[in-house]
């Protein structure tokens, strides 16, 4: 397993694990970007993607998200 971060402002962060299955001979890759403008909110966008290596690589599955949180005080 692979981690890499990287935080270029405040606001911005970027991740990306990759991560090897020897036993099902699969490469998963989960980049996440993440932007927060202020203290109480925050938005997510990301894909996670699966590989079978063989003679080629072939996309076993792969899914998008989006996620927006926002802090309400009551």
């Amino acid at each position: 397993r692979l981690r890499f971060e990287y935080q270029p402002y405040s606001s911005l962060s970027i991740r990306m694990v990759t991560e090897y299955h020897e036993y099902y001979n699969t490469l998963d890759f989960q980049p996440l970007l993440s932007y927060q403008p202020g203290p109480f909110t925050i938005f997510y966008i990301g894909t996670s993607r699966s590989y079978a290596i063989g003679s080629k690589w072939i996309e076993d599955y792969g899914q998008i998200y989006i996620k927006a949180q926002k802090l309400f005080s009551i």
